[in-house]
């Protein structure tokens, strides 16, 4: 049910959304900060998805094999889904600060560059997550 929550926002279009975030944001006294320019924008539906997806991926078994092992749901998560998922939040960070989302208009950095800077963005962004891995 959750997920067909979350599919279906991504069908809404971002200008329909752009008054009801500029309203919480005033409401919450956050214009003019930096909780205003990023607390609205965390949770994108295509990100969520893409987790998601990449969960889906994981075989059972291997959870199921820590459980055997002694390890609680945190335990498993933590040691292993997380390390698991290192490659699918590197994909998150670069979609969110590259722009190529579904909803490019949400992001903050693409109005201030050049055209010719932003494919050499993805590729810093993809060097700096890859050395975090």
């Amino acid at each position: 049910m959750v997920f067909f929550l979350v599919i279906g926002m991504m069908m809404v279009p971002y200008q329909v959304m752009i008054i009801p975030i500029f309203s919480m944001i005033v409401d919450l006294k956050w214009l003019n900060s930096y909780q205003g320019l990023i607390v609205p924008f965390l949770f994108q539906s295509f990100l969520v998805f893409l987790m998601r997806q990449f969960f889906m991926t994981v075989p059972r078994e291997l959870e199921e094999a820590a459980e055997v092992d002694g390890l609680n749901k945190i335990g498993i998560f933590t040691r292993i889904m997380l390390p698991l998922s290192k490659g699918a939040i590197c994909t998150q960070i670069i979609f969110s600060f590259t722009g190529l989302n579904l909803k490019s208009e949400t992001n903050a950095f693409l109005p201030y560059a050049d055209s010719d800077q932003i494919p050499s963005w993805g590729v810093a962004y993809a060097r700096l997550c890859m050395k975090r891995v």
